[in-house]
């Protein structure tokens, strides 16, 4: 993984531990471009890419519960 990834790793970790709920984060160049929380982590995965779709391309996801097939079914 590029050093700049880890960088983007730690900004969306800083991010996400400030939600209670279930909540996406997504981070392009240290700057989080996508954030949503919804009670369905892949609802908020949707919502956090139209965020900013074209950022979203690369970025690093970071989400504050487990995403398992049961969370994004």
């Amino acid at each position: 993984m590029p050093y700049l990834e880890y960088i983007d790793a730690d900004a969306a970790w800083n991010c996400i531990s400030e939600f209670k709920i279930p909540t996406c984060v997504i981070v392009k160049d240290r700057n989080p471009c996508g954030i949503a929380s919804r009670d369905g982590m892949l609802e908020a995965y949707r919502l956090a890419v139209k965020g900013d779709p074209a950022s979203a391309i690369g970025g690093v996801l970071a989400f504050n519960v487990e995403v398992d097939k049961v969370s994004v079914s």
